[in-house]
């Protein structure tokens, strides 16, 4: 999260689904009910995501072939919270 009172972090796989997500207008559940669409909110503090989001994931992505391409790997567990 980018807000300065919120310490809390996103792995790789929760942002895209965030993302993918926040993309759908309305979601039909089992029962039938209808779903509000997702907003790219911080789950903790509700700051606002949307305009880091997509180039926090590009980050991490392009961090992460680079680390393939050394032959190290990474899990986001493993990362500082200054590299998350």
């Amino acid at each position: 999260c980018t807000s300065k009172n919120c310490c809390y972090n996103f792995c790789m796989t929760c942002i895209e689904s965030l993302i993918i997500s926040s993309k759908d207008d309305y979601m039909e559940a089992s029962d039938g009910n209808r779903h509000v669409k997702v907003f790219l909110h911080c789950p903790n503090c509700r700051s606002n995501l949307g305009q880091s989001i997509r180039d926090t994931l590009l980050l991490r992505k392009a961090d992460f072939l680079l680390m393939m391409e050394d032959g190290t790997s990474l899990e986001d567990s493993e990362l500082t919270p200054s590299q998350l």
